[in-house]
């Protein structure tokens, strides 16, 4: 299985925006919390490891980007990330 990196598609498997394709913002130094933007709504979520998975290209497909925000966290989202670390 091949890991998660920065601005890869992942499929969300559980949670509150389950069934959702979302791509990678950035994570955690042991990529135990992920933060992703989702591609039907552009929100940005903070979300475990275990709640995703790469998606598959029919996945990526079916579930086009419907946004044009930046893949990046704004100062108050990446203070929310690191502060994970220490949680």
């Amino acid at each position: 299985m091949s890991t998660i990196k920065k601005r890869s598609y992942v499929m969300v498997i559980r949670g509150q925006d389950r069934g959702d394709v979302a791509q990678v913002i950035d994570y955690l130094h042991d990529k135990s919390a992920f933060a992703i933007i989702l591609n039907n709504n552009g929100y940005i979520r903070v979300v475990s490891s275990d709640k995703l998975r790469i998606a598959t290209k029919d996945e990526k497909k079916n579930d086009k980007k419907r946004h044009n925000r930046e893949l990046q966290l704004d100062q108050y989202q990446r203070e929310y990330l690191n502060k994970l670390r220490y949680d």
